[in-house]
């Protein structure tokens, strides 16, 4: 009986030894399952990060492109705006020079003015003297008068 008990216990302790194998391959087989489910799902996700990179990486060529343009347009829009100032400084300065000449003429006509004013003060002068010596001749004349009169 001993041999009996001992193979009854071997019996017993192989199948709990095969129930337990059964739990742990059952185990194994959820895990490899979930794992195999999770690295789908991570390829999943990283085929989506890849495409969604790639997007954005052309819209950002894009984004660049257009920056590059707009760069582009706004330095010869500089150079357009740059040659115009400098035309216009050009016609300012030939505006300043004709200010500059027509403040010289004002200078000389100011000048002529002066002389043309010391002129009349001068006719003025005369003027007054004549006035003073047609006044003086008009007392001669009165004098005369008076004087033949009274003869």
């Amino acid at each position: 009986m001993y041999l009996e008990e001992k193979v009854e216990q071997l019996e017993n302790l192989s199948v709990d030894q095969g129930k337990q194998i059964e739990i742990i391959a059952k185990g194994l087989a959820t895990i490899t399952t979930d794992m195999q489910r999770g690295f789908a799902e991570v390829n999943r996700q990283f085929t989506d990060a890849k495409q969604q990179q790639a997007k954005t990486n052309k819209e950002l060529s894009l984004v660049k492109h257009q920056v590059e343009g707009v760069t582009t347009d706004l330095a010869e829009f500089r150079k357009e705006v740059n040659h115009k100032f400098d035309r216009i400084e050009t016609k300012f300065d030939k505006i300043d020079e004709k200010f500059d000449k027509i403040d010289e003429k004002f200078d000389k006509i100011d000048e002529k003015f002066n002389k043309i004013d010391e002129k009349f003060d001068k006719v003025d002068e005369r003027f007054d003297k004549m006035d003073q010596r047609f006044d003086k001749m008009d007392q001669r004349f009165d004098e005369l008068i008076t004087l033949i009169k009274s003869k």
